[in-house]
């Protein structure tokens, strides 16, 4: 059964996203040993007769592959959705953290220490230019 990714992401917790990260990266690495296979013996001419079939050798079969090739890049779709929202979370987290940084140093400092920090800072994030 395919796997499928939820459609809110935003609902899910960190453990669960890296959960199901593993899951689809499992399926990745199935999938590509698969198509391997597949190639190996397409290039080798030979064909493999399987228990299934017990009758004459099975064609390679082009239908399959292409499905195999889209099922594997609809999992690196979904885990690069994952990221994007791992990513979200962490540059949301750093941006709280920042912020309460500023708001903690802004009532503990005097109003020129702060200032100074600030204009400091705003300095060195401005991007320098080579003359």
């Amino acid at each position: 059964m395919p796997l499928k990714l939820p459609t809110d992401l935003g609902g899910l917790t960190g453990v669960r996203l890296m959960e199901l990260t593993i899951q689809f990266q499992t399926e990745i690495d199935r999938i590509t040993d698969q198509l391997a296979r597949a190639r190996t013996v397409r290039e080798a001419g030979s064909f493999e007769e399987t228990a299934s079939t017990a009758g004459p050798p099975r064609p390679f079969d082009r239908d399959w592959y292409r499905k195999a090739v889209g099922a594997r890049k609809h999992y690196i779709r979904d885990i690069q959705r994952i990221q994007v929202e791992q990513s979200r979370r962490k540059k949301e987290g750093n941006d709280t953290f920042e912020r309460r940084f500023v708001e903690a140093a802004r009532r503990r400092l005097t109003a020129d220490a702060f200032q100074g920090i600030m204009e400091e800072a705003a300095d060195a994030a401005r991007p320098s230019s080579f003359s």
